[in-house]
């Protein structure tokens, strides 16, 4: 796999980097309006799933999953905890797991009076429903998490202003959470939505990659100088998808698109996709053509 061998980080004894990556409801009728079916063809019909596609795509989420555990890694983020996405997913073991995220060194902290040697950079990543208009993440039992608990909880955690919070929301709908995020004033907040407020995001099966197209993004950023192990790799121009951005601590870069934050990674923003050649094909979701193009880049 491309991400297989890689290079960290060189580590600075002044900072520290650790992740949460937490899936969400992928077929839970009450998250995300999709019912499982017990037998029969779906017959096109994407708000149907058989059991056989749940567990291929559990199979598949936890493949990622592994992936996503690489990519960070390979910024010299530390792994606090992955959670793959699963079929039911509960709100209050979401809270209860991001709550001991970050509060994870509160002895060493509270031993230091709080005075404590290390800033840390705290990275989420999201993957799971988005409630249309809102972008609040979906659990199961019509249950969400709103833009404001999740700040309410870093606000709990009475981390330092020299720590970070570094959030990917990788589900649909998520750039609808930008707006008030600018409204709170966070410091050393940077926030990188898969899509805008009124766009999904997509989810597609293509080799051994990342299915996430967002998350795809990041890898090829992060194998842009390094040697391809695959003959190939696919990055994406999907005209219904437009990641976005929101960081008030670094000044965007007019030309590329991006910044760098806290946490070593690249957010960016897409305004407009091209094509680049002919050199492209339609998506193929289980059996399924959905519409945006995936270009193909040669092995360097």
């Amino acid at each position: 796999m491309p991400w297989k061998k890689h290079k960290t980080r060189s580590d600075n004894s002044k900072e520290r980097c650790v992740a949460l990556l937490l899936g969400g409801s992928i077929y839970d009728e009450t998250a995300g309006g999709v019912s499982i079916v017990r037998y029969g063809r779906r017959c096109d019909d994407e708000t149907r799933r058989t059991k056989k596609d749940v567990v291929k795509d559990n199979f598949l989420w936890e493949r990622d999953f592994r992936a996503l555990t690489s990519l960070f890694e390979r910024v010299g983020a530390t792994i606090f905890q992955s959670v793959p996405t699963a079929l039911h997913c509960s709100k209050l073991d979401t809270i209860e797991s991001i709550l001991s995220f970050f509060t994870f060194d509160d002895i060493e902290r509270q031993q230091k009076g709080m005075a404590y040697g290390k800033a840390t950079t705290f990275i989420i990543y999201w993957c799971g429903h988005g409630e249309p208009h809102t972008g609040n993440w979906s659990f199961s039992e019509d249950e969400m998490m709103s833009c404001t608990e999740l700040i309410n909880l870093w606000t709990l955690a009475n981390r330092g202003e020299r720590d970070a919070l570094t959030i990917i929301s990788d589900t649909c709908f998520s750039g609808a959470w930008i707006g008030e995020l600018k409204t709170k004033k966070v410091p050393n907040l940077a926030y990188q939505a898969a899509c805008h407020s009124d766009e999904t995001a997509w989810v597609v099966d293509d080799r051994n990659v990342p299915r996430s197209l967002l998350m795809r993004k990041f890898f090829l950023e992060l194998l842009e100088d390094e040697e391809f192990t695959e003959d190939h790799i696919y990055t994406w121009t999907c005209p219904s998808q437009h990641p976005i951005f929101f960081c008030d601590y670094t000044d965007e870069d007019d030309e590329s698109g991006y910044v760098v934050v806290k946490g070593g990674l690249r957010f960016f923003t897409v305004d407009e996709h091209s094509e680049m050649g002919q050199n492209y094909y339609d998506a193929e979701t289980n059996g399924n053509i959905r519409h945006g193009k995936f270009l193909k880049i040669l092995k360097k």
